[in-house]
């Protein structure tokens, strides 16, 4: 509700669209590809290995080019780092971990972008067909 508020003050809220998903339960279905993904790693750690895939594959799917997924920690054992690995081709943006006094460091969350399509890359496009004649 904050960040709709914000929106609206900022008279953006034309542009903004927020979805609150039940994780491994729904996942919406995007007529655009979506700029922001943010996911609790508590919430992930509470998914079966199968589930959690299937949602960050979803997730990726749906991520246009340049899109921003950020995994905060939550209140589970698991940390943000942990759920790297799902994202091998994305691009990683380093936060540095705070300790909050005790001594001991705590991740503070991982930021991971969409790589930008490169000219050179291939396309899934087909080919127009060649008529004879």
């Amino acid at each position: 509700d904050q960040i709709e508020t914000r929106m609206a003050g900022e008279s953006l809220s034309g542009r903004f669209h927020a979805y609150v998903a039940a994780l491994g339960k729904w996942m919406p279905t995007f007529q655009n590809p979506v700029d922001l993904v943010v996911i609790d790693s508590g919430t992930l750690a509470r998914l079966d290995h199968r589930k959690r895939h299937s949602l960050l594959q979803q997730a990726r799917g749906s991520t246009g080019q340049g899109g921003v997924h950020v995994i905060l920690p939550g209140d589970a054992a698991a940390t943000p780092e942990a759920y790297v690995s799902h994202y091998p081709d994305w691009d990683r943006e380093w936060i540095p971990s705070s300790d909050n006094g005790t001594g001991k460091s705590r991740s503070m969350g991982v930021i991971l972008a969409c790589p930008e399509q490169q000219d050179d890359a291939p396309t899934t496009e087909m080919p127009l067909a060649r008529s004879n004649g």
